[in-house]
């Protein structure tokens, strides 16, 4: 394995891990990792499709379902779901609170020969599949990437979800997905967080930390040295990984915890807060097949 790759989680035929390789200008690009990560000779399906996104920072998760899309000698066929979240001000809350709306809608798929060319068309912050040889990841440098993982006979149903703080919340969308596409309860779906910027190290604004109190709660928001031209202050801190775990248990599902590496703090890792001291870059998150199940494809 390569020794760039931290391996995180296992569950069935995959490895939740992350690539601390930079990804920025003139750096390998996620397609040339993962084909480094997996000895991928040549490109076509025979070595799994890798689906990132262009990312917007939103609640949008896209959904590779078999039930919607098939494989033909002309390419790919059927449609997509896309599940997106807003948040919707509860005016009569006593703390004046907000919930989460989540809508869902599909989207036409006519011959399409490449399944990652069409992802990096599309915005969206999330990737839920049950297609066997298709590999969601995301690019994070501060942002938590959040691996969420459900099993049916037969079936393993796997994605990533890009979190800063405006995506917080999204394992709630992904796991309503989960449920409305493929029927899996709730509280058989399992989430599990990767390196991210904590919250010693995100100093924000009294605004943003009240809208994060009004979403989850004053659980998320903690105290930090502030930075910039704040520097010398205490202010208020927001708790990502801590948001995202009550998110989730707000929804039913589990929560496996997280690897509590700070992307700041950890010199190893890409930090966007940290660019000026180490350089901009970015890293692919995602879930990587077991080299059993890499073979079997290419044989």
């Amino acid at each position: 394995m390569d020794r760039n790759f931290l391996s995180l989680l296992s569950r069935g035929r995959f490895t939740a891990g992350i690539s601390t390789r930079r990804i920025g200008d003139g750096q390998p690009d996620p397609d040339s990792i993962y084909a480094a990560l997996t000895g991928a000779a040549g490109s076509g399906s025979a070595n799994g499709t890798l689906l990132v996104h262009s990312q917007v920072h939103s609640l949008r998760v896209v959904i590779y379902s078999s039930e919607m899309l098939t494989r033909t000698g002309k390419g790919w066929t059927g449609r997509l779901g896309v599940a997106e979240g807003r948040w919707i001000h509860l005016p009569d809350s006593p703390e004046d609170r907000y919930t989460l709306s989540v809508s869902f809608r599909t989207m036409p798929v006519l011959n399409q020969d490449e399944l990652g060319a069409l992802a990096r068309s599309m915005d969206a912050d999330g990737v839920v599949t049950d297609l066997e040889q298709v590999v969601p990841g995301v690019l994070v440098a501060d942002c938590h990437p959040l691996y969420i993982w459900g099993e049916l006979p037969g079936r393993e149903v796997r994605g990533i979800l890009h979190s800063g703080w405006q995506g917080c919340g999204i394992s709630m969308v992904a796991g309503r997905a989960m449920n409305r596409y493929w029927g899996i309860p709730f509280s058989d779906i399992s989430v599990y967080s990767g390196p991210g910027i904590c919250s010693r190290c995100y100093p924000v604004t009294e605004d943003r930390a009240a809208v994060f109190v009004s979403r989850f709660g004053a659980g998320a928001v903690g105290r930090a040295q502030g930075t910039g031209e704040f520097s010398g202050r205490l202010m208020p801190s927001i708790d990502i990984q801590e948001a995202n775990r009550l998110a989730t248990l707000d929804m039913g599902m589990q929560w496996l915890g997280g690897t509590g590496l700070c992307t700041a703090e950890q010199e190893v890792l890409w930090s966007h807060r940290c660019r000026e001291r180490r350089g901009a870059g970015r890293m692919l998150a995602f879930w990587l097949p077991t080299a059993e199940l890499y073979e079997s494809w290419r044989s």
